[in-house]
């Protein structure tokens, strides 16, 4: 009875792992709205990476051809971060894909850190400028429109405890493919921490995952198995370099400074 289960085994791990097929490795830096540099749009699937270098967003079909190469718009002394919310409907009623990046300086103790949030299309074309944020939410109300809510948190500006909240309606909408774009972020503080940060605990009655820190280039640094018991998640950051960092559990992320 053994060696029958095990030939079972045997053979359907290997029709298992049979299905998973290696397609493309990519090289990119900075961060990505939790959808692993992959976005939908109403009738295609497309990766993205990011190269600060020569300040460009290279957008690839699904079976990994170049599709477009963006030019970003970044100051003297800024790089490209973050890029939010990769969509072709939202906020144009073209058919162009349309994203918003995130621009920073490095963090300094005394002025903070200079933020600089963009919509941009494929062509390069500059929508909107959203000024000095680094934070940013799609939302769905209880009438089926769509807002795009902006923050800009203290780490900012570490004199000013107060943080800056700005509210935009968007003309557009999200097809179901595209719904996976409705903002899920957690809370973390002290924020900046030089030791210790408390995360919001996301999860749900008898959940359990990882929480994966993850370094400016995109490097894993840390990890820590987390249960839904846990009302706030505490971290030990303090052999971390200064600087600033992704954290992520499922779907959820946000950002924190190390200093």
């Amino acid at each position: 009875m053994k060696k029958i289960i095990l030939t079972i085994f045997i053979l359907t791990s290997c029709a298992t792992f049979s299905q998973i097929t290696f397609e493309h490795t990519y090289s990119t830096t900075g961060f990505s709205d939790n959808k692993g540099f992959f976005f939908n749009t109403d009738n295609a699937s497309y990766h993205y990476t990011l190269d600060n270098i020569n300040n460009e967003m290279h957008i690839y079909t699904e079976t990994h051809s170049l599709y477009k190469t963006v030019n970003l718009p970044v100051d003297l002394g800024s790089e490209v971060t973050t890029v939010l919310f990769a969509t072709d409907k939202l906020f144009n009623n073209d058919s162009l894909i349309e994203f918003i990046i995130i621009t920073e300086t490095p963090y300094d103790p005394i002025s903070g850190i200079t933020y600089k949030m963009t919509i941009l299309n494929e062509n390069s074309i500059v929508i909107q400028q959203l000024g000095n944020r680094e934070i940013a939410y799609i939302v769905k109300t209880n009438s089926n429109n769509y807002k795009l809510i902006t923050m800009v948190g203290t780490d900012a500006n570490p004199s000013n405890p107060l943080s800056t909240v700005d509210v935009y309606s968007l003309a557009g909408t999200l097809s179901v493919n595209q719904v996976g774009l409705l903002s899920k972020k957690i809370k973390s503080y002290p924020n900046p921490t030089e030791n210790l940060i408390n995360i919001t605990n996301p999860l749900n009655s008898n959940e359990s995952a990882t929480l994966s820190v993850f370094s400016v280039n995109g490097q894993l640094v840390l990890e820590k198995k987390v249960f839904e018991n846990e009302k706030l998640i505490q971290l030990d950051v303090s052999s971390l370099p200064n600087g600033l960092y992704l954290y992520k559990i499922n779907d959820y992320s946000n950002k924190f400074i190390k200093e």
